[in-house]
């Protein structure tokens, strides 16, 4: 029996979205509805057992929820999610609670918990950094902004205990719109990296060099650039491509573009961003859209045109 068991919404049940419902449904503490505007996505999931309640549309997965969750690939879906006709803003009953678990502009972030806060809700922005794995073991580090939240003793116990089940860490990162702030700009330097990680490849190839005997170089040498990022992605731009997704390099994409606008915004020196920005736009016009964020790699790699 799940009625007594509280009523979570949950729309955007993409690859972080499924993980993050299935992971609070399994946990025997709530009731997830979920929702998904892929209807094709809807389908296949509606033919997987074991997975947690569907609903035909946005209005009945928000209907009776103590909370409503979202985990959106892009703005724009956020802003029609929350801001547009008849979106969550409208639908809301004072005392509701609602969570965006997506990456967006911090203006987005800030705009929508204005616009839940206008309705009687609050609003917590909670973008989360972490694999799909992490997800489903409850090992993210979640990052948290929201109204009136300055410290861990400041939080719902209904937002405590998400917390506690979807993140072995997380990170108060001040007002509304800090938080995304902190993702985009982590993902940002990230991405930078990623990017002096496929040029090397691509230099040792280019210089007659085996790039695996780089990779396992590097990866076992006391060096500076043993870092967890090359160990984790140098493997895979090496690999024959298309043997594992871990992103697509779409929404890196995206979170390099989003990374460019606030370094532009914020009038600092900011080379790399737009560097970074413009080579994943042209693996993006390469056709790359859907493989693996390390494909970028193919812009560099002689072996791989």
């Amino acid at each position: 029996m799940t009625e007594h068991l509280t009523k979570i919404g949950f729309i955007g049940l993409g690859s972080m979205g499924l993980a993050l419902a299935l992971r609070l449904e399994q946990s025997g503490k709530f009731r997830v509805v979920g929702y998904d505007r892929d209807q094709d996505r809807m389908k296949r999931l509606a033919a997987t057992e074991g997975r947690f309640e569907l609903a035909s549309s946005i209005d009945i997965a928000a209907n009776d929820s103590r909370c409503v969750m979202t985990c959106l690939p892009s703005a724009e879906a956020v802003h029609e999610v929350y801001c547009g006709p008849g979106g969550l803003a409208d639908r809301l009953i004072p005392g509701q609670t609602t969570i965006d678990f997506s990456t967006v502009p911090p203006e987005l972030a800030v705009e929508t918990g204005k616009r839940v806060a206008a309705a009687g809700g609050a609003h917590f922005e909670m973008p989360v950094v972490g694999s799909i794995r992490d997800a489903a073991e409850g090992k993210l580090h979640m990052l948290l902004s929201a109204t009136d939240v300055a410290q861990k003793d400041d939080l719902p116990d209904l937002i405590a205990e998400v917390v506690s089940l979807l993140a072995s860490a997380f990170t108060i990162a001040g007002p509304p719109g800090a938080a995304s702030r902190f993702k985009i700009i982590q993902n940002g330097l990230g991405l930078v990296q990623l990017n002096a990680i496929a040029e090397a490849i691509g230099i040792c190839e280019a210089s007659g060099l085996s790039s695996k005997a780089f990779v396992d170089f590097v990866s076992a040498a006391p060096g500076m650039a043993n870092t967890p990022l090359f160990r984790n992605t140098a493997p895979l731009m090496i690999a024959p491509a298309g043997e594992e997704l871990t992103a697509r390099l779409a929404i890196a994409a995206k979170d390099s573009h989003l990374y460019n606008i606030i370094a532009k915004q914020s009038g600092a020196r900011s080379n790399f961003s737009s560097l970074s920005s413009a080579l994943f736009a042209e693996a993006e016009a390469s056709g790359l859209s859907n493989a693996d964020f390390t494909q970028v790699c193919r812009l560099f790699s002689v072996g791989r045109h």
